[in-house]
């Protein structure tokens, strides 16, 4: 479908629409991406150091079939809570891309203020998802891919185990996309509830859903590739003697933190650039589907 000005809406129009959001405010999101981030890697750091500190002192341990439910527990913890800083994160981009009239941007404050006045929304989208989620990816599917492994008449060897679980990641991905455009619209319209924007954007993303599993399977596959680049730069730095024992884990830590920021916010701009041009095409509950590539 073409919006009056006679552009498509189609994958390389998202796309290409996407990353020019992304280039010219990549300062703006840069800065709103660190703090999440940041946070994320400090969560993850107490939350290692207390199952350790468990574990030595006999009060968990993951070798007893009891603990199932208490390990099912802190695997949902460990996956919300990044999950849920995204979705606050995710909601600043959705304000800044959706609330960008005629090129000006609301100031990040003003971001962070209307995310503030929708917490409740977010909050309850954030856990409805994060759970749904975390059951069709490590419950449901990871039982069923850890029996089928296990009757294979072959032992799988490293790859035969990972591949099975990523294509696993990117199909929920697929499936938990067609929810993407309820954040932008909480942020759009305050009336709104959770629960109506997530039946608007199962409709409006109708089709869309591959075009979101290969963008977050590049994503990943750029996040990948930018860590091996930095870990090989500065393991050859290390090797020359340009950096020392104590700075090294620092400084390669924060750079890691950094890239993390950097890469996370053109998915949350793509979903948000998909509702705005919904929106401005004034389809009814957004009933629109992809226009062929090219």
């Amino acid at each position: 479908m073409n919006d009056p000005n006679g552009k498509t809406l189609s994958w390389q129009y998202l796309l290409t629409e996407t990353y020019r959001v992304y280039g010219e405010r990549f300062g703006t999101f840069f800065r709103a991406a660190l703090p999440p981030a940041i946070l994320t890697y400090l969560l993850h750091y107490g939350e290692h150091l207390l199952i350790l500190a468990a574990m030595r002192k006999n009060w968990l341990s993951f070798d007893s079939v009891r603990n199932l439910p208490l390990m099912a527990a802190l695997g949902l913890i460990e996956f919300g809570m990044p999950w849920l800083l995204s979705t606050f994160f995710f909601a600043v981009v959705a304000s800044q891309v959706v609330g960008n009239q005629d090129g000006n941007a609301p100031s990040l404050t003003n971001s962070y203020r209307l995310v503030r006045s929708r917490a409740g929304a977010l909050i309850t989208f954030g856990l409805a998802s994060c759970v749904f989620t975390f059951i069709m990816e490590r419950v449901i599917g990871g039982l069923a891919l850890m029996t089928l492994l296990d009757h294979l008449p072959v032992r799988p060897g490293y790859l035969g185990v990972v591949i099975p679980f990523l294509l696993l990641q990117v199909a929920v991905a697929g499936i938990i996309s067609r929810s993407g455009l309820a954040v932008p619209e909480l942020m759009d319209s305050p009336g709104t509830s959770w629960t109506q924007s997530v039946r608007n954007s199962i409709k409006g993303s109708k089709g869309w859903g591959v075009f979101f599993m290969a963008f977050v399977v590049k994503s990943g596959l750029l996040l990948i590739a930018a860590y091996w680049l930095v870990g090989l730069a500065f393991d050859r730095l290390f090797a020359r003697g340009l950096m020392n024992d104590a700075a090294y884990p620092w400084i390669i830590r924060a750079v890691y933190i950094g890239i993390a920021a950097a890469v996370e916010s053109p998915l949350f701009i793509a979903f948000s650039v998909l509702y705005r041009e919904l929106k401005l095409r004034n389809t009814p509950e957004w009933v629109l589907a992809p226009a062929p590539i090219g």
